[in-house]
């Protein structure tokens, strides 16, 4: 009888056990990372019990009635990754989760959104695809010229400086994926070291907003972009052929995703343009030969949260100059545009003679950015490049192979930003620059440097604010 007392006693005491230690609660919020905005509709089960609520309007749930133990607490929404909390209940617990949607799902998000775009306040004219197949195989200046309010300083028919506003050169900023193009840009015969095929969109702006871009854009500002890759691979080839020069273009690039996620892309790209002396119709217009090899790549890892671009790009020309151009004295040029053709005719050849120019520039650059848990964003970038410009004229005593000019130009650019939009009517963007240029005569030209040897360092900061409400801003 006292045995079974003892049995009663200790039942007792463990129902009574059980029943106060399984009144505890599980609640909190479900957050949107991207925005901190709550996600309704969210799914929130421990995983042990198949017990679990779907979050309310405000993102709030509650799980009641856990017993004492622990668990795996999981949380679910549609675009998201399930997120997994191991917990130990003791007591009446709060925990909040923070989804973060797929990287193809934000884009979505991104197209459909109302937001303030930093770059409203530029007037900005893009070349339509259309515009740039009926520029393919010329050269940027001449492609250029399709957007209104944009000319050209021709130099033949091989060179082509874009002018807007009546200013050109360096008046005007060319953004190469990013990049200040740093090239020799002071002369009229000194045309963009670019190869048009490289680039997927070539844009234009002008307005306040470009003092980010530093206060040489007097002119404007120049814009190449590379798009990103849509499918897991994908290429084009394009083959023009001209007539006149009996020449052409050959130009292919691949591009495409690398890994299962999307977060791995690349693409390269390979240019080869070859043509012969160009004529008039009653004669050769002798030595106006082009002779091009360009390539260009890059490899990028891009998540929501974070990006690392990595660039190359090699640009490689041989550009003939116009052999009848090569004056002596003024009784010669006098009699240049006296006569009804030029003096120096000679048969058509693929050959590139004096005078000419060969140019190589290259392009190297790494970028960064990140997102910030409050909602900013902070992107780096290096670049570094290398201009070697070669200049070559009709010189005697056989020294027309040794260049009258010989430059090189090494620069290297830093630039830091931090970028808010999270506030939705005051957005800003600070951020500092600085270049580092060191522009060098390679000595034995036999002539006195056209331009000195200098070096040059700058630092430039810039900032931002913007605000929006109705049709104010």
């Amino acid at each position: 009888l006292l045995l079974i007392l003892i049995l009663i006693f200790i039942y007792s005491n463990m129902t009574a056990q059980v029943k106060l230690t399984c009144n505890y609660t599980i609640s909190g919020k479900v957050f949107d990372e991207h925005d901190k905005e709550p996600l309704l509709y969210a799914e929130i089960f421990i995983k042990d019990l198949n017990k679990g609520v779907i979050s309310d309007s405000l993102g709030n749930y509650k799980i009641e009635n856990v017993c004492e133990g622990n668990y795996v607490l999981v949380c679910m929404h549609i675009g998201c990754d399930p997120v997994e909390k191991k917990i130990s209940v003791t007591k009446n617990m709060k925990v909040n989760f923070v989804l973060e949607h797929h990287t193809e799902e934000l884009a979505d998000i991104e197209v459909n959104a109302k937001r303030l775009e930093e770059e409203i306040s530029q007037q900005k004219n893009t070349l339509s695809e259309t515009e740039r197949d009926k520029t393919s195989g010329k050269n940027l200046g001449d492609a250029l010229k399709e957007i209104s309010g944009i000319t050209t300083l021709n130099t033949g028919n091989t060179i082509a400086k874009p002018i807007i506003h009546g200013l050109y050169g360096n008046r005007i900023l060319t953004m190469n994926n990013g990049v200040r193009q740093e090239d020799q840009q002071w002369a009229n015969e000194h045309a963009p070291n670019i190869d048009p095929f490289a680039i997927d969109k070539i844009s234009v702006i002008k307005g306040a907003a470009a003092v980010q871009y530093g206060s040489d854009a007097l002119g404007g500002v120049i814009l190449l972009e590379q798009n990103e890759p849509e499918s897991k691979l994908e290429g084009s080839v394009y083959t023009i052929g001209n007539s006149n020069g009996k020449g052409g273009v050959l130009s292919a690039n691949l591009k495409g995703f690398a890994d299962k996620k999307n977060q791995w892309s690349y693409k390269v790209n390979g240019t080869i343009k070859r043509s012969g002396d160009l004529s008039a119709p009653n004669y050769n217009l002798s030595n106006t030969g082009v002779a091009e090899k360009n390539i260009s790549t890059y490899l990028q890892y891009k998540t929501w949260k974070r990006g690392l671009t990595l660039h190359y790009s090699l640009f490689n020309t041989n550009i003939g100059i116009l052999r009848a151009t090569h004056i002596g004295n003024t009784t010669d040029l006098a009699n240049a545009i006296e006569s009804s053709e030029p003096y120096y005719v000679k048969d058509f050849t693929y050959k590139i003679e004096s005078p000419r120019q060969n140019i190589m520039h290259q392009i190297i650059k790494a970028d960064y950015f990140e997102r910030l848990k409050n909602g900013g964003k902070i992107s780096f970038q290096y670049a570094a490049q290398l201009n070697a410009r070669k200049e070559f004229d009709v010189r005697r005593g056989g020294r027309s192979n040794t260049p009258a000019l010989d430059l090189n130009l090494q620069t290297h650019t830093a630039d830091f930003t931090f970028q808010n939009t999270t506030p939705k009517k005051l957005h800003n963007k600070v951020g500092v620059s600085g270049l580092y240029q060191n522009n060098y005569n390679v000595p034995g030209t036999g002539f006195r440097p056209v331009l000195p040897n200098y070096n040059t360092l700058s630092v430039g900061a810039f900032i931002l604010e913007r605000y929006k409400k109705n049709r104010w801003e």
